[in-house]
């Protein structure tokens, strides 16, 4: 799924696709997930297939396993 979720998103950013008369640009676009986990495989795969990102959360960093492994 998230290979086809990357590949949907670069389509959606070439030049073909429009919002009325501007091309989408990487803001319209959002996927929603429902665990960590998930957030980080579809994030890797869109790293792999060049497509920027960034992930928000309301979780705390101080409860991320980066911040646990620093303890």
């Amino acid at each position: 799924i998230c290979e086809y979720v990357a590949s949907q998103i670069k389509y959606l950013l070439s030049e073909e696709c429009r919002i009325g008369k501007n091309n989408v640009q990487p803001k319209d676009i959002a996927i929603l997930v429902r665990k960590k986990k998930e957030a980080v495989l579809i994030q890797d795969i869109l790293e792999v297939n060049g497509i920027k990102s960034i992930v928000r959360s309301n979780e705390s960093v101080f409860n991320t396993e980066e911040c646990k492994d620093l303890k």
